[in-house]
């Protein structure tokens, strides 16, 4: 009285009827049979069917016939049909009678299986029923049998396969590890997808190599330096000197306030002899300005080479958490780097996952490295128009 139906496939990727079943239920059910008799469970599995509706209507006929246990009366009866004349009185096999069961407190509906008689002459309206409510038959059973087994010699149930992804990169806030995936048309359904992660420090390969010569050149703007001196005393010291012949104006000045101007045309070699002394200069408060203008310096460089120096580099620290957008649905901070279940995020084609290209951006708190490592179990069937 209740009947669990199963159709194409296997394992979780099996066809039920969850999808078209009112209650959203795995199976079908009499209540009346259940409170009359107990509840008796029953898998229906037949991988003829494709398609959820059928495998519905398929299970609730088989229901309907089995939802009564098979019960067989062997009962002595009147053929009144000698003295009516009516057809309707004649006990015929395959015939649906009612029965009323006293033992049992409920009528039950049984066909005519079974038609005999003791003595045909003496007594031809005794006669003797057997009657069952099993409306099957062992050929019916048989047939179906056959059926099935003919379906799954010649019908590809398909297989679960399982892909390891694996991506490992430096990573940080602004530069995410991206982990992508495909998932083509012939995928049937997507059962799984759940995402490993591994935090490591950053990790840079280094060496230099040989460089040629090359020139520089750099600009600057024009420029103005002011200088200021401030005023003061400056105590200048002359020693003695001679003046050598030529001829030129000439003009001195002395500390008496007074000058001698003239134009010497021609003066013999001579010697002026001036005894050491001092000169006071009183140089007032004043300020230099020096403009430079635009200008451009070029330094070449000579042909020259580095020695190459090989080494794996690390950084001190590593990240501690990180930030996942899977096909660019908004951020979440998972709270454990293991068994991350992605399936509620990957991108939808109705209720199906989208085939063809997945994305999952993955960025660290810090700069770092990320490995990951993609678990992705899907089901896949063979298919009859296969072409190399």
């Amino acid at each position: 009285n209740r009947v669990y139906a199963l159709g194409a496939g296997e394992g979780v990727n099996q066809l039920t009827i969850e999808s078209v079943e009112p209650a959203g239920k795995k199976y079908v059910e009499d209540a009346a049979s259940i409170s009359r008799y107990g509840l008796k469970q029953y898998i229906l599995t037949d991988r003829n069917y494709k398609n959820p509706g059928n495998l519905y209507a398929a299970a609730q006929s088989f229901l309907a016939e089995h939802q009564e246990p098979p019960i067989t009366y062997k009962i002595s009866a009147v053929d009144l049909s000698l003295l009516t004349g009516k057809s309707w009185d004649q006990f015929a096999v395959g015939a649906m009678v009612l029965v009323k069961n006293y033992d049992m407190r409920l009528p039950v509906k049984a066909r005519i299986k079974r038609v005999s008689k003791q003595n045909v002459d003496g007594q031809p309206w005794n006669v003797s029923l057997e009657l069952g409510n099993f409306v099957g038959s062992i050929a019916s059973a048989n047939n179906r049998l056959a059926s099935q087994m003919n379906t799954e010699q010649t019908v590809s149930q398909g297989a679960t396969n399982l892909c390891i992804i694996n991506e490992s990169d430096n990573a940080d806030p602004e530069h995410p590890l991206l982990l992508k995936f495909y998932i083509p048309d012939t995928v049937i359904n997507v059962n799984e997808c759940r995402l490993n992660l591994q935090l490591d420090r950053f990790r840079a390969y280094t060496k230099t190599t040989s460089d040629g010569g090359g020139t520089t050149e750099t600009t600057s703007t024009k420029q103005t330096v002011t200088h200021t001196t401030k005023s003061g005393d400056s105590n200048i010291v002359i020693r003695g000197c001679s003046v050598l012949p030529g001829s030129s104006p000439l003009t001195t000045t002395w500390a008496g306030g007074h000058d001698h101007n003239g134009e010497v045309s021609s003066v013999p070699n001579h010697y002026h002899n001036v005894h050491d002394h001092n000169h006071n200069v009183q140089i007032d408060g004043h300020t230099h300005e020096l403009v430079i203008p635009e200008h451009s310096h070029t330094v070449t460089f000579s042909d020259h080479s580095h020695g190459i120096n090989y080494g794996i580099y690390e950084e001190n620290t590593l990240p501690t958490s990180v930030n996942i957008i899977v096909d660019g649905s908004s951020t979440f901070t998972p709270p454990s780097l293991n068994n991350i279940d992605l399936m509620s995020r990957l991108a939808k084609t109705g209720n199906l996952v989208r085939r063809g290209w997945h994305t999952v951006e993955i960025s660290p708190n810090t700069i770092g490295r990320i490995v990951g490592a993609l678990a992705l179990q899907t089901y896949i069937q063979s298919r009859g128009n296969y072409v190399k």
